[in-house]
């Protein structure tokens, strides 16, 4: 018999039931050393204030959802944000942990696991895989990178995790970012996974907090 709990803010919610199994559809073959945007990923006029956003569904019961700004920091910084997985998750409810290893064409290649404690003494895991994979100037002085990410193994109710966020600089002291997921989940859509881009920009400019700030 399964039992299910509601996942709250994780950037996600969903009921989640205590039987997990491997990730149906991933994205990216790691394998290979350079990958590509997803295809679904719109093109985003770059503001000049605020975010350019989008977002919608595909076919097969994918949600996906966009945003693109323009930061006032300058891309090493912001690359350091990005891979800061506190910028996406709730420190509050989530333990992370990180597994680095070289892979060919790639700064750095990241196994993370996530432990989410739902409810009381309740907790769902699941893997994702993130890649850093250098556009354009040296690992010293980027001026373009891509982080790929996607679920690799997990709960059962996700069943397609994909993304990227696409970093340029557009002068020493600001930077071009680009958020994109794929999401195919019980209860997760489109809007939610909007706030969740919205929140790690936030999170990356300073207006959230990236550590836990449980009420007292």
């Amino acid at each position: 018999m399964k039992s299910g709990v509601w996942i709250l803010g994780l950037g996600i919610s969903l009921l989640v039931p205590s039987l997990c199994r491997a990730s149906d559809e991933t994205c990216y073959d790691f394998d290979r050393p350079k990958q590509e945007r997803l295809k679904g990923a719109p093109e985003l006029k770059l503001p000049k204030s605020g975010a350019s956003e989008d977002k919608g569904k595909a076919g097969g019961g994918v949600d996906w959802a966009a945003l693109r700004t323009r930061l006032n920091k300058p891309i090493t910084s912001v690359y350091a944000l990005i891979r800061d997985h506190r910028i996406g998750k709730d420190t509050c409810k989530t333990t992370l942990e990180s597994r680095f290893e070289k892979k060919k064409g790639y700064l750095d290649f990241e196994t993370l696991s996530i432990s989410a404690n739902v409810w009381a003494f309740i907790t769902v895991d699941w893997v994702e895989n993130w890649a850093y994979e250098l556009l354009s100037g040296t690992p010293s002085k980027p001026t373009a990178i891509r982080a790929y990410y996607q679920k690799i193994k997990g709960s059962s109710h996700i069943r397609r995790l994909c993304g990227f966020i696409e970093i340029k600089a557009l002068d020493p002291k600001h930077t071009d970012t680009y958020f994109y997921e794929e999401i195919k989940a019980t209860r997760i859509d489109a809007t939610a996974t909007l706030g969740k881009h919205r929140e790690a920009v936030r999170k990356i400019l300073g207006q959230s907090p990236l550590e836990c700030q449980e009420s007292k």
